[in-house]
């Protein structure tokens, strides 16, 4: 850590409450803030900012924003330089010194850099002034490693001063475990003539943080009175066994995201009359470990058609001598 550069730190934090609050701090040292040069009256402060919500551990799909506000009545002076200290357990380039790749609405305003000694300290530099009553936007991703899930300190309240102006920003973030996380919804026709074929489409979905780390299966048993006729789906490979549909995927579904949909065509036979015919879907697998809410709820179809037509059919002994009995023979069948 450079000259100038005080760094405070808080002990004791452990990994048997999560989530953990990690807090971050990003400074503005440079570029004037008040009555520091020709420009006169500039007035720089910044607001740091996460996203998403909470940071994943292991996760790298998590972001530091930084706003860089002049609330002066006069522009900048450049250079600007901004300096972020990150969190024990947060790197940028998977720990390695050198260029961050930057984005945001003036991204190409800025260069940030980290610091070959020390990869976790990140300087940003601009050469572009900012306005009276205007703001400078960018930021980067970070990757949260195991480490951060028992840290023995962490580094706060990051403070720089070079010419007495300077202005600096903590961003508190909590910290969650990966989780995958598996839901199954399930919707089909409302009815069905007998005869006819009932369509089902079926979404699996990730509900948690993480993408999934192993193969999906869906399963849907079919009751009695349907026949099954097809199941696909995009990335689904399907398969049918007597009245079990079973459908696997291979491709991960991402956190909080649903896979293609299944669609299932079966026929409603007579055997489904009188009706109605319920229906529920599985799914499994996906590297989850909540299994409580795997089911999807029932879905019911009405089945129009079912008549019932009786006929009735008698037999009798051909012959039958005096004194002698005679056989008769019924037979009831419903064509309906």
């Amino acid at each position: 850590v450079g000259a100038g550069v005080t760094i405070s730190n808080i002990s004791g934090a452990t990994a048997t409450n999560l989530p953990m609050i990690y807090t971050d701090t990003a400074s503005i040292v440079t570029g004037c803030s008040m009555n520091c040069g020709n420009d006169g009256d500039a007035d720089i402060v910044v607001d740091k900012t996460h996203k998403p919500s909470s940071f994943v551990i292991g996760g790298t799909n998590n972001r530091f924003n930084f706003d860089i506000r002049n609330i002066g009545v006069a522009g900048t002076v450049t250079p600007l330089t901004a300096f972020d200290f990150l969190p024990a357990g947060f790197t940028v380039n998977g720990g390695a010194a050198g260029a961050v790749a930057i984005t945001g609405t003036n991204a190409t305003d800025w260069t940030c850099t980290s610091d070959a000694a020390v990869p976790q300290a990140i300087t940003c530099n601009s050469s572009v002034n900012i306005h009276a009553n205007a703001m400078s936007n960018f930021g980067f991703l970070v990757s949260v490693g195991a480490s951060a899930t028992n840290p023995s300190s962490n580094y706060i309240g990051v403070i720089v001063t070079t010419d007495h102006s300077s202005t600096h920003d903590i961003d508190s973030v909590p910290l969650v475990s990966p989780v995958v996380d598996l839901t199954v919804a399930k919707s089909g026709s409302a009815t069905v003539a007998v005869g006819g074929n009932v369509s089902y489409t079926i979404t699996a979905s990730n509900t948690g943080n993480v993408a999934t780390t192993a193969n999906i299966t869906v399963v849907d048993t079919l009751v009695t009175g349907l026949s099954f006729v097809s199941a696909a789906g995009t990335g689904w490979t399907c398969s049918a066994t007597g009245q079990t549909v079973t459908c696997t995927r291979t491709t991960a579904i991402a956190a909080a995201t649903s896979a293609p949909v299944i669609t299932i065509v079966a026929t409603a036979t007579g055997a489904s009359c009188p009706g109605p015919i319920s229906n529920t879907a599985v799914v499994s697998g996906g590297g989850e470990t909540n299994t409580a809410n795997n089911t999807s709820g029932t879905t019911s179809t009405t089945v129009t058609g079912c008549v019932t037509n009786l006929t009735l059919a008698k037999t009798a002994s051909s012959t039958v001598a005096v004194g002698g009995s005679i056989s008769y023979g019924l037979t009831v069948t419903n064509t309906g």
